[in-house]
This record gives structure tokens, sequence and C-alpha cells, in this order.
């Protein structure tokens, strides 16, 4: 379940549409992209669990299924498999949060570490900006040419 501050650093909580597939599905998506599409080099497969799976088992019952090689404990996590969650994760991207969309926060807050030397933050940050309003007015600009001629148009009677 996403979410972010009202301000982004400060303010009430802010809940977005949460991720929402079937269990079983993703399970199953899970265990198929773990056998046969993950590029990991270590071995590979899914280890189902032994004897009979009843519905409400005992709590140290181990019904769960696992990896047959999993060093860095990812195999239950379906976040990890691009293919089942990028859409979802493109549109929260998009959200905008106090006015500017999602994804413009993380790759500023990205840049923005206590390691990160202020000044080229800044510099980086300007360009960005240049870049992003250079791109901005040509795009405003051809749809006020557009405008301009519809106008021109209708003036000459051709419209």
């Amino acid at each position: 379940v996403p979410w972010h501050l009202k301000n982004v650093l400060s303010g009430s909580p802010v809940v977005l549409e949460p991720f929402v597939v079937s269990a079983r599905y993703a399970a199953q998506y899970r265990n198929h992209w773990w056998e046969f599409g993950r590029g990991s080099k270590g071995a590979k497969g899914v280890v189902k669990p032994a004897g009979r799976i009843t519905p409400y088992p005992d709590s140290k019952t181990g019904i769960n299924d696992a990896a047959a090689y999993d060093q860095g404990g990812n195999f239950g996590r379906i976040a990890r498999i691009g293919v089942l969650t990028d859409a979802y994760t493109k549109s929260m991207r998009r959200t905008p949060v106090a006015g500017i969309e999602a994804r413009s926060w993380i790759e500023f807050f990205k840049q923005k570490t206590d390691a990160s030397d202020p000044d080229a933050v800044w510099e980086t940050l300007q360009n960005q900006l240049l870049a992003q309003t250079a791109t901005a007015s040509v795009l405003r600009a051809d749809r006020l040419r557009v405008l301009l001629e519809e106008v021109a148009s209708i003036v000459r009677g051709e419209g």
C-alpha cells in the first residue's frame, strides 16, 4: 500500500490505491518467474512443501513454497518481479504529490544524500530544470503556433 505525507516532508499520511492481485496468481507467477524468468546464474527451481496441505494447518506446519536457492531472501517478494508490478509502479510514480509527480520527488531525493556534495547537487538540479524548461517551451511554442494558424484561418474565412 503506497502512501506519502501530504506535504512531502510533513503532514498527515495520504494512502494511495493499493496493488491488488489474486494471491494464487501472484504465487504461481512468482514460481514461474523464479524457475524460468529470472536472470540468475544460481540454481533455479521451486521446492514444494512436503505432505498434504489442508485448510487451517497447525502453526508450525510448513506450507509455503520455497526457492531451491535463494541467497538474498527475495523469493517471496513479488515486487522483485517487474512484469507483475511494472504497470502499477509506473502509475504510482506518475501520481502527483504536492503538485509534483512522485517520480520527480524520487529523483530529487536520490540526488540529495548525506554523502553528496551540495554544489554538485545544485548544479545537477539547475541543469535538469533548464532541460525541462526548454522542452516545455518548445511544446508550448508548437501549441501556440497551431492555435495562431487556426485563428488566422478563421480570420481569413477559411475555417
